[in-house]
């Protein structure tokens, strides 16, 4: 174990009596916790608009963050796993496959289901718990076993693209987008690991295919086959909104490549004093203002900010309670539907300024308290059957690598 200056990367090489590298950036934990904190205000702000509460989904910025909070997700999720999975060949030489999907399941899969197992059974039972008084869709029921066999095969985007969406789990969505890229990402990882940059230019190329060339054959196809045409629609509908999502987490994957194979050059760009304001500056533009190319730029954008961040040392950003909130945010990711859904229905004859405030104040309490029991009594848990090699802890003593200086 040596340290460096130029990261807070915490790095545990594989010892004799373990087989485990433990990879962790503080900062990152930090982000991951403001990604879901702006993903949180965003739904209180459409929850009080589904309840007919005085709301600020017409400012711009409000409007945006759910969804820019979500890429952020996609930049970290992406930026990370790759940069463990080329970690992983370079302590052990190869990379394995069947363990990343294994961990991958172990620390998704639990919660993923549990709320899924929730939310429809609300929907199936008509408890209408989840929605407020005469919202409830009596359209949706036929449509729920197929909707279900969508989510249990991991495929919540294609189910919200066909039927209504199921309150509480339909934010599902994301977590679809990132199985299905994580389906063949590490097998690409370890056909090229030796020359990782080879992997950018296939899967750029798979995705121009994807986005640009399949769905114009399906659409002629669909035209030579009318009695199609619909299905057809949906899987070229489906193929183009995917493929849009996989090219955010492609920018934190390009971002890990970058800096795992080039890490003196990248440090000093992404730290330099004015690609750090620029950064954050086009960001707070980009959140408040429609510029052109702003769903390509943005992404790019998130990816340099953690690159910056993954090299700052201001305490703050790598504090204690601010990592442990990141470690937490997958469950206030999941949970903060239903509770806002839950506030909202008790709240509402109280009037809407109770309801106002006590969307966020017991909404976001409410969450956080979920998610620190789900993670200390199940999540933890699960994850201590993960097999090794290489893990993202909280846990541990800050130690750093230079390595790759």
């Amino acid at each position: 174990m040596t340290s460096s200056l130029k990261t807070n990367e915490v790095i545990q090489k594989p010892s004799a009596i373990s087989n485990q590298i433990n990879v962790f950036f503080p900062a990152l934990n930090s982000l991951r916790f403001v990604a879901a904190l702006l993903v949180l205000i965003h739904h209180i702000e459409v929850q009080k608009w589904r309840c007919g509460i005085q709301n600020l989904g017409g400012i711009m910025f409000f409007h945006e963050i759910g969804s820019q909070g979500v890429h952020i997700f996609f930049v970290l999720s992406s930026f990370l796993l790759t940069y463990l999975l080329l970690t992983e060949a370079k302590f052990k030489n190869d990379i394995s496959v069947r363990n990343f999907y294994v961990r991958r399941a172990l620390r998704i899969w639990p919660l993923y289901f549990l709320i899924v197992a929730i939310a429809f059974a609300c929907e199936f039972l008509s408890l209408g718990i989840l929605v407020p008084a005469g919202k409830i869709d009596p359209t949706a029921a036929p449509f729920l076993p197929s909707a279900l066999m969508l989510f249990l095969c991991m495929l919540p985007n294609l189910s919200i693209q066909i039927y209504p969406p199921i309150t509480g789990a339909a934010h599902c969505w994301s977590l679809g987008i990132e199985e299905q890229f994580y389906l063949f990402w590490p097998l690409l990882i370890k056909k090229f690991k030796s020359k990782p940059i080879y992997i950018l230019g296939f899967f750029g190329i798979g995705l121009f295919l994807c986005r640009y060339v399949l769905p114009q054959i399906l659409n002629v196809v669909s035209k030579s086959f009318p009695a199609f045409a619909s299905k057809l629609e949906i899987s070229s509908t489906f193929l183009v909104n995917t493929t849009n999502e996989m090219t955010v987490m492609l920018a934190g994957a390009t971002a890990a490549i970058l800096f795992f194979s080039k890490r003196e050059i990248t440090s000093k760009i992404a730290c330099h004093w004015l690609v750090r304001f620029s950064t954050v500056f086009l960001i707070a533009i980009n959140l408040n203002w429609s510029c052109p190319g702003r769903d390509y730029f943005l992404p790019i954008l998130y990816a340099i900010l953690v690159l910056s961040l993954i090299q700052t040392r201001i305490p703050i950003i790598s504090s204690g309670f601010l990592v442990y909130l990141g470690t937490i945010s997958y469950g206030i990711y999941m949970f903060h539907p239903m509770v806002l859904s839950v506030v909202s229905k008790v709240c509402m004859p109280y009037g809407h300024a109770t309801c106002n405030l006590l969307l966020y104040v017991c909404g976001i309490a409410i969450t956080i308290l979920l998610s620190v029991i789900s993670y200390e009594f199940m999540e933890k848990k699960i994850l201590k059957f993960k097999p090794g090699v290489v893990s993202i802890s909280s846990n541990q003593a800050q130690l750093a690598n230079s390595s790759n200086q």
